[in-house]
């Protein structure tokens, strides 16, 4: 799973490139292609060392690797092939700059979630266990 998260970054990195050219290079090329993946990177770097660690439930981090990663895949696969706004007039390259922000945020905010369920995972189990026996 690993593998298919890392390359799904790749694909999001160079489809952001794509629509930062595209875009007539609006904004730094850095917020505009590693902002792209920042965020689905935060969250797969969690999930792998949780995953090394054992020491909490995987599957809350797992989860959020994959919905972060896939987000961003989906986003960037949008705004590269929906064409150029360079003749239209307003606000339609903020989303080179936001989006990365706002993903970035997303992104830390459901890796607090996973830690909480996941603690409570391991606590909910661990009383379990004590009424058992």
């Amino acid at each position: 799973m690993k593998k298919a998260i890392y390359c799904t970054l790749v694909v999001t990195f160079f489809l952001a490139l794509f629509n930062w050219y595209e875009e007539g290079h609006s904004v730094g090329v850095f917020i505009a292609t590693v902002g792209s993946v920042f965020g689905g990177f935060i969250a797969t770097q969690f999930y792998i060392q949780i995953e090394a660690r054992k020491c909490l439930n995987t599957v809350p981090f797992a989860v959020v690797a994959c919905i972060s990663v896939t987000v961003g895949l989906v986003a960037y696969t949008y705004y590269a092939f929906n064409g150029s706004s360079l003749e239209k007039e307003g606000a339609q390259h903020m989303h080179l700059f936001t989006f990365p922000i706002l993903h970035t945020i997303a992104s830390v905010l459901m890796v607090g979630i996973a830690y909480i369920v996941s603690i409570s995972i391991k606590v909910w189990g661990k009383c379990i266990t004590k009424q058992l026996t």
